[in-house]
């Protein structure tokens, strides 16, 4: 039975929609890392704007429609909802093209960040013994990001805690301290407004965000494990 408002339920699993959202707008994750890989580092503020007007909208459409027509029944996965269909299968193929879009995007700054920390190179190395390192490397992240899916193989509970752990320091965290050492370093006071943004986002939005995410996030993990099976066994997908 679908509902227009939320059902009844514990303060964990109604929190984990919380991570969700998180999870969604974290994209300031790789924004350095992207905005790094530019030709013209300047045209950054552009593609910015560009990119976050185009996502909001989107994403608050996506979210409008699925709970207009699906109520608190929206499946986590949304293309789940769907009947199956023609319609069903190129949604399908554009998520999965989303998604390898979205890994190519941020391995390729990872793996040129991690060559350039740890890896280094002579003269005399051929250019197959570079490519070697390179691939090899990529595997290594690719068998990690294989690892993962297969340890939380509920797409809900990935989202989650994806967004508790990275989303919220990202987002809630290093911006406000980042700021208040880039304002010391140069000897400029904070202002007040300034003061009460940054530590209502870094006392209090932090932590309880990050907590708050993980615990639901690993509630709703083990009642999924629970019902489904423990990781690497050959079970129908949950959510």
């Amino acid at each position: 039975m679908n509902r227009v408002l939320p059902p009844q339920e514990g303060f964990l699993k109604a929190y984990n929609p919380v991570s969700s959202f998180i999870f969604a707008y974290q994209g300031q994750t790789v924004f350095l890392e992207i905005m790094s890989e530019m030709k013209n580092t300047g045209d950054w503020p552009k593609a910015l704007w560009l990119g976050q007007g185009i996502m909001i909208p989107a994403y608050t459409l996506t979210a409008a429609l699925g709970y207009y027509f699906k109520g608190s029944g929206v499946p986590a996965f949304l293309p789940s909802a769907l009947d199956d269909g023609p319609l069903k299968i190129i949604i399908s193929l554009l998520v999965a093209y989303h998604v390898l879009a979205a890994y190519l995007l941020n391995n390729v700054a990872m793996v040129r960040l991690l060559k350039a920390e740890y890896f280094t190179y002579r003269e005399t190395d051929s250019e197959n013994y570079r490519l070697f390192k390179h691939w090899t490397l990529c595997v290594v992240i690719c068998a990690f990001a294989w690892l993962i899916a297969e340890l939380v193989p509920f797409f809900g509970d990935l989202v989650t805690i994806i967004g508790a752990v990275t989303g919220s320091p990202v987002m809630f965290a290093l911006p406000p301290l980042f700021y208040y050492l880039a304002l010391k370093q140069k000897g400029v006071e904070m202002s007040v407004f300034d003061k009460a943004m940054c530590g209502t986002c870094f006392f209090i939005l932090f932590p309880v965000t990050f907590l708050c995410g993980i615990v639901a996030s690993m509630n709703s993990m083990v009642e999924h494990w629970s019902q489904n099976g423990p990781p690497f066994s050959c079970t129908a997908s949950g959510e």
